[in-house]
């Protein structure tokens, strides 16, 4: 691979930032919801309606289908235009980027938008999945 990032390379590295801050607002949504329904709580709370938890849970699914979208999208980019490419120059990168992109679909779907998101190992082994990918 060259040093020099392509047009398309750059875009893939400003969406790779822009998925970084879709993740840290999701973060800080998980928290605000964990804060106003800790998990001790909602487990001894039936059915007693809380609007603040329910608005917060919310804003956090909302955020966690964007990332998912996102993220879909943008790995399909590169399993279609970047991977293909690659394998022709370096097709050691090309497996081991293939190989981080079944880990990412893997974590992702361990995690199903779980209540306790920001708490969550696995939601922060995805976040380093994500980060060490998009370094590469």
């Amino acid at each position: 691979m060259t040093d020099k990032p392509t047009l398309a390379g750059h875009m893939l590295l400003a969406d790779h930032a822009r998925m970084d801050r879709m993740l840290a607002e999701l973060f800080e949504s998980a928290l605000g919801y964990e804060a106003i329904a800790p998990p001790s709580a909602r487990r001894y709370t039936i059915d007693v309606p809380n609007p603040n938890a329910e608005q917060a849970q919310k804003v956090m699914r909302q955020k966690w289908v964007e990332l998912e979208e996102s993220l879909i999208n943008h790995m399909a980019v590169e399993e279609t235009f970047l991977f293909p490419n690659l394998r022709q120059v370096d097709m050691a990168e090309a497996l081991a980027l293939q190989g981080e992109h079944q880990a990412i679909r893997h974590t992702f779907s361990e995690i199903a938008a779980s209540v306790t998101l920001a708490s969550s190992p696995l939601t922060h082994r995805f976040a380093r999945l994500l980060s060490q990918h998009a370094q590469r």
